[in-house]
């Protein structure tokens, strides 16, 4: 779809060359101090398969307690459609192996909870403002210093020169830190 997308709007040759992995968890994390290569993935969890993982980071992040988190997540994950673990899809929510589930689940989503927010203190929805801001000044630095022309969607980078990906991921490196410095700034006056 994507790739619809970029012929219709006249770009058909950018691809996807650099995506910034873990974008809230990572602009929070650099955000109180910490740096963009501290850690390599956060959604590697002892326990936890990284997909699983991914799906609870946000719950993690944005929900207020540990069980609100836990029971939204659950019944989201248990509402998609496009479930990948073919086991949740007809389980009876009544049944035995349902609480069985639902224990593992609980189990799994605190772990992730612990793990997240062992490394970071979330900032609540204020943190889209802050990767907006990232976005936005790696496609300017792009253009500016490198005269790349970048599409954003998402936390994905997408260009036309394949070759661009290191220098758009040392880009993101470096613009992480002019973030900070925006985001201690504005604290100076909150």
């Amino acid at each position: 779809m994507r790739a619809d997308l970029l012929k219709h709007t006249g770009y058909p040759n950018h691809k996807e060359i650099y995506d910034i992995k873990a974008q809230i968890p990572r602009m929070t994390y650099i955000l109180q101090g910490g740096g963009y290569g501290d850690v390599k993935d956060f959604y590697e969890i002892e326990g936890i398969s990284r997909d699983m993982a991914k799906m609870m980071a946000l719950p993690s992040y944005f929900d207020r307690t540990l069980g609100l988190g836990q029971w939204h997540s659950l019944r989201t994950f248990i509402n998609d459609k496009k479930n990948k673990f073919p086991k949740w899809k007809d389980i009876d929510t009544k049944g035995e192996q349902y609480n069985e589930m639902k224990a593992l689940w609980y189990g799994a989503f605190e772990t992730c909870w612990n793990h997240l927010r062992g490394l970071l203190a979330p900032i609540g929805s204020e943190i889209f403002l802050w990767t907006s801001v990232w976005e936005q000044l790696i496609i300017w630095e792009a253009r500016e210093k490198l005269g790349i022309t970048l599409l954003n969607v998402y936390d994905g980078f997408y260009c036309d020169d394949i070759n661009a990906k290191e220098d758009i991921e040392k880009t993101a490196r470096e613009t992480s830190l002019k973030v900070r410095e925006l985001y201690m700034e504005g604290a100076k006056h909150r």
